[in-house]
């Protein structure tokens, strides 16, 4: 699943999806219960297709956050949403170890667990495991060509 189209509004629970696009407002449809609204506020939208989480070398893409959490949930299940921050705060740690803890705030933490959990069943994570093991393929053979 692409996430283009994808968004996250200020003051509403859950992700949406883009249907239409007016001069002052878009309509939007939950991607949970599948109800449709306008939403008018520019400043209060979330475009999830090329988010980055601070890191402390570089930031990192929010689909490779989200396959790192796929990876990791068979061994270390997703923290609930009344656990304390030091439990998301150490799941987070196995899932990113280089995010950087001065500008990613739990609060962030629980919106991006808040998000796979809604997502993971629409997202293929074995489409993107492959994408990601031809990329390194194509970059050691260019590599070896030099």
């Amino acid at each position: 699943m692409d996430l283009n189209g994808i968004v996250a509004l200020k003051g509403q629970s859950g992700l949406f999806r883009i249907i239409s696009k007016m001069e002052y407002r878009i309509i939007v449809e939950s991607l949970t219960d599948k109800r449709r609204m306008p939403y008018t506020d520019p400043f209060g939208i979330t475009i999830l297709d090329g988010l980055k989480f601070y890191g402390k070398y570089e930031d990192e893409d929010i689909m490779t956050v989200f396959k790192n959490i796929h990876d990791m949930e068979a061994t270390h299940p997703i923290p609930e949403t009344k656990a304390d921050n030091n439990t998301y705060k150490q799941h987070f740690i196995l899932v990113y170890p280089e995010y950087d803890e001065e500008r990613l705030f739990v609060s962030d933490m629980k919106k991006i667990y808040l998000w796979y959990t809604i997502l993971k069943d629409q997202i293929n994570f074995d489409e993107i495991n492959a994408a990601d093991d031809s990329e390194e393929s194509s970059e050691e053979n260019t590599e070896a060509q030099n």
